[in-house]
């Protein structure tokens, strides 16, 4: 990312079990799902964060991902979070 370019930020929008998951948040938690590899059954955890100043969400699912290798993919796509979006989800991954 160069030095022009804004940071993105990423804050935590809800934790929702699937198939409970808002029509404009779905697109991503399918797309998500097939890039981690991931079967969309019922009661499959689903943490939502919200992409400051776009109309994007980042999709984890806790069980099938670690806080380090959340944080790793967020930084690597030039996502930051703050203090308080880590410890939420530091409750939530290893």
């Amino acid at each position: 990312m160069s030095d022009t370019e804004p940071e993105l930020f990423a804050e935590v929008v809800s934790v929702l079990t699937y198939p409970n998951v808002p029509e404009n948040v779905l697109p991503f938690v399918i797309f998500k799902s097939r890039i981690d590899n991931v079967k969309l059954e019922n009661g499959l955890k689903i943490i939502v964060l919200r992409i400051t100043g776009t109309s994007s969400y980042h999709i984890i699912f806790p069980e099938h991902t670690t806080m380090k290798e959340c944080i790793a993919e967020l930084h690597a796509n030039g996502i930051s979070i703050n203090k308080r979006t880590e410890l939420f989800l530091s409750k939530y991954l290893m």
